[in-house]
């Protein structure tokens, strides 16, 4: 609450989503905490409803959601909703080869993902072996997948163009997963 007022909307959901989707220990203790959506609005219903962090929040609560792993995929979420792209499936779980993989924004309606690769992806080779032999297989079995990576996110130019490939991927005829 007390940075709320410095953060962005968009930074402000992706706190609120960290705290939806994963466990916490309270520090001190072995005590795991969990703060799902209830949590938050019944914490923040004991604070003074007309503070400016408090609207701030409430407001981020409203983009918020459960399963999201990473703040550029919240960002890349709220970029496709600004955008006027359907609502995806957050981590959305598909099997291929034996293998689960979860995809970070998913319309599986259309078969079509976007994964986000951040730096760790360029950092460490292993990693990124494994990543480009696992698009190789969703790919394989006929998901439209788009990789993104920060630039894609932040320039303007490149923007426009991943919204507009899934825009026209997730305005084709419906295909079952």
């Amino acid at each position: 609450m007390v940075v709320a007022p410095r953060l962005s909307h968009w930074r402000i959901v992706a706190c609120l989503d960290a705290m939806m989707s994963w466990q916490f220990t309270i520090p001190g203790t072995e005590v795991a905490a969990e703060l799902p959506r209830a949590v938050i609005e019944e914490s923040l219903s004991l604070l003074p409803p007309h503070s400016f962090a408090v609207n701030a929040v409430r407001k981020g609560l409203r983009d918020a959601q459960e399963s999201c792993f990473s703040a550029m995929e919240t960002l890349t979420r709220m970029i496709a909703l600004h955008e006027g792209l359907p609502p995806p499936q957050l981590n959305y779980p598909v099997t291929v080869n034996g293998r689960t993989f979860y995809l970070d924004l998913a319309w599986p309606e259309f078969k079509v993902a976007v994964e986000y690769n951040g730096r760790v992806h360029a950092e460490k080779v292993d990693q990124y072996r494994d990543e480009m032999y696992r698009f190789g297989l969703l790919r394989d079995c006929g998901l439209d997948l788009t990789l993104l990576v920060a630039d894609d996110l932040k320039d303007p130019g490149r923007r426009r163009k991943w919204v507009e490939r899934v825009r026209r991927a997730t305005s084709s005829q419906f295909i079952p997963f």
